[in-house]
């Protein structure tokens, strides 16, 4: 299983959210104070780029029946040689 990168930025996000419902409550002023922070959460956390190499490039991790091989004839099984481990007589 692959999870997300940690990251900040929901935290931020939860904490913008009791700022602007305050300011809803009371004043103006708080309400756009906490709007600030929940937008710059939401575009922090959207552009966060990904620690994961291959999650930029598309890639999966699950190699599970990709028809690649050891011996590179695509059936996804090694061949077997019998003494490939004997060293040449000479």
């Amino acid at each position: 299983m692959h999870l997300p990168s940690p990251s900040y930025w929901p935290i931020v996000l939860a904490a913008g959210l009791p700022i602007f419902a305050f300011g809803i409550i009371y004043t103006l002023w708080l309400s756009v104070v906490g709007a600030i922070v929940i937008l710059a959460a939401i575009y922090g956390w959207a552009t966060e780029p990904p620690t994961d190499p291959d999650a930029a490039h598309g890639h999966g991790h699950d190699e599970h029946g990709d028809g690649h091989g050891d011996d590179g004839d695509g059936d996804g099984h090694a061949a077997i040689t019998a003494g490939a481990e004997e060293a040449p007589v000479g």
